[in-house]
This record gives C-alpha cells, structure tokens and sequence, in this order.
C-alpha cells in the first residue's frame, strides 16, 4: 500500500538573504493574485480560474516591472493560484451552506512564511546539502529520506527555516508484536496518566519549568527592549516543540507496552475553565491525535469510554455511586464497602473495565 509521509529537516546557514526574497515576493505575487480575483468578480461576477490566471502571471514575469517574480519557482506560483483557488471554493461552498466566512484576505509580507514546489525550484545533492534558487544550504540530516519526494515546502520560523518534504512511499508494515496487556487511563492534573495497573506517567511541564524566563522576557518586552520579542517567540516555539516530541516518544513507548488502551473521553472545552494553563501544557488533544496515528500503525488499539461515564464517582470494587464527589475530593471513600483509594486510579480501574467490556459491543474509537 502506498502512503506519504513529511520528513523536517531544518537548515542551519546563517545566510538567508536569497530566502527571504524569494518568500517576500512570493507574498507579492499572492497579494496580486487576491486583488487580479476581486477585480475580476466586480466585473463579471464570477471567480478567476486559476488557469487564466498562471497564463496572465507568466506574461507579467516577462515585463521589467514584475522581472523579479522569476526568482520564484515557477511551480511554487501555480500553489499560489490552487491554494488561492480552493480559498474561494471553500468561501463560496460556506457561503451556500449558511456558514459564517469571510473572503480570501491580503497578507502582510512579515506573514508570510512558506511557499511549495514540486520539482522545479530545489535538488537535493550528497550528503546533507540542498540547492534552493542559486544558493546551496545545509540541513540537519536527523534521518535518511526514503522514498519518492512529491513536494518540497520551504517555511520560515522564528527559529530559522525549515524544509519539509512530502514523500511517497510504501507503507511501513510494522511486525506485530503482542503483550496481551490492556489498560485503561485517567488523565489528571497532577498526575499527566494514572494507570489501572500503577504504571503512572508523569512528563515534565515546559510551560511551567520556562514561565520565569517567559515572564522576564514579557517584561522587557513590554519596556520595548529591542530583541526581546524574538526571544519570546523563539522561546514559545521550543516549548511546543519540547512537548511534541515528549508526546511522540510516549506514544511509542506506550503502544509497545499494551495492546490495548483505554481513555475517557475528554470534554475539553469544560476542562480549559478550571486549568486552562495546565491543559495546554499537558497537551491531552495533541497526545492523544499522536498516539491513535502510532496505535494504527502497529495494529494497537485506543478505545474511549462514554465521557458521561461516571468514572471518578464510581467505586472499583463493589459499584456504589458517590453522586456527591467534587472536583476538589481527591481520595474516594466508598460508603458500600469502605474502600479509600486515589481518586484518579480508582477512576483508571473504572474506565479500563468499562472499556474492555464495551469492547464487545464493537464500539471501537480507534482510527
């Protein structure tokens, strides 16, 4: 079976200078493209097919005005004009269905970020060296590409510029390896995993271990100390990317240990009012896409529970109900069988049973 797959590699020259351009006019051709549609609506009241539109934009590229528009891979125009495109089929498709949009809007040069080829624009040479427009960079080669390379997309962070390449290839079968052991999770606040078997998983708060130095940073930011918003944002992108790599890792390791693994549903819109802050440092949504994207891959399973599931306020041992529990009761009596137990591992208990039982039923939540 055929699938694709990105592999990021970031460059680590200094020089930028060339990418720079090539992405301010890539913005400038954009812009021009969004203001060629509006144009072309107030006159005829229809959308500009994208065809006619690469047809005008070559002709432009051969005048001494928009001579400069060269610079940019002539396939990275033509994604100009199909994002562009499918920007306005996309607002029109909402519009016929009721839904609040808003039209295919400018954008500010220091916004734009990325443009995309396919084969012309860049080629990749031995090693770790990649030859984009006139100039050769180096990346950090953190794996070898295999595969047939469909795309390339150049983006510009604040940390530098990124190459990511979108690449075809045979999908990897992992070989399935079997523990027979299932287990069901409750995720907390303090604890980020308590497990039914006390495997507990604790990861770090990056948020939290970098707040002093985020707060520093806001201060001098807010003096309009010159420097200090591009240490904020270069601090903000290592944070994420700190996280997302934590999540990748545990993902991994956990669908190794299990063959089956059960959740609770999350509410998190109603979890983000009580610890908005710990919520996004823990990551649960962006975890939880990671590990049902590894699951399938190695033919686990990632089963949730019903959200309406009465996990916490339900005794493990004998069933009875405690309907009086608060957010703020962490020890669960039970007043059926006397039974004291951590709130959140009783709750693991509880989601694991309820899993491995509706299992039968074909209720399965993985993709």
């Amino acid at each position: 079976m055929i699938t694709f797959k990105t592999y990021k590699y970031k460059l680590y020259n200094r020089e930028y200078k060339e990418l720079d351009e090539i992405l301010d006019l890539s913005s400038w051709v954009y812009n021009h493209c969004i203001a060629l549609h509006r144009r072309y609506y107030r006159m005829y009241k229809k959308s500009l097919n994208k065809f006619k539109l690469q047809k005008h934009l070559t002709k432009l590229k051969q005048t001494e005005r928009f001579k400069d528009w060269n610079k940019v891979p002539s396939q990275a125009v033509q994604d100009i004009t199909d994002r562009i495109q499918r920007a306005y089929k996309l607002f029109y498709s909402n519009l016929k269905s009721g839904k609040k949009t808003s039209h295919p809007h400018f954008q500010k040069r220091t916004k734009y970020h990325s443009f995309t080829t396919k084969q012309a624009g860049y080629k990749l040479l031995d090693g770790n060296k990649i030859k984009i427009g006139s100039k050769i960079y180096s990346y950090f080669k953190s794996r070898d590409i295999v595969g047939e390379i469909k795309t390339l997309t150049l983006k510009r962070t604040i940390r530098g510029y990124y190459i990511y390449l979108v690449v075809e290839q045979e999908q990897v079968v992992y070989k399935a390896v079997t523990t027979g052991k299932s287990v069901g999770f409750d995720f907390g606040m303090k604890t980020f995993l308590t497990a039914s078997d006390g495997n507990n998983i604790n990861i770090p708060q990056f948020l939290k271990l970098n707040l002093d130095k985020m707060k520093r940073l806001s201060k001098l930011f807010s003096k309009g100390k010159r420097g200090s918003q591009t240490s904020l944002n270069k601090l903000h992108e290592k944070i994420a990317n700190q996280r997302k790599d934590l999540h990748w890792k545990l993902a991994h390791s956990l669908t190794d240990m299990y063959d089956l693994i059960v959740f609770e549903t999350l509410d998190l819109t109603s979890m983000l009012k009580h610890c908005q802050k710990k919520i996004h440092d823990f990551g649960f949504g962006s975890f939880l896409s990671i590990l049902q994207y590894i699951a399938k891959q190695k033919g686990k399973v990632v089963h949730f529970v019903d959200k309406y599931f009465p996990s916490s306020k339900t005794c493990s041992e004998c069933g009875w109900k405690n309907v009086d529990l608060k957010l703020s009761d962490r020890i669960f009596e039970c007043q059926g069988c006397g039974l004291v137990r951590d709130r959140d591992f009783n709750a693991s208990i509880n989601i694991h049973r309820e899993g491995t039982s509706s299992l039968n039923f074909g209720t399965l939540g993985c993709l």
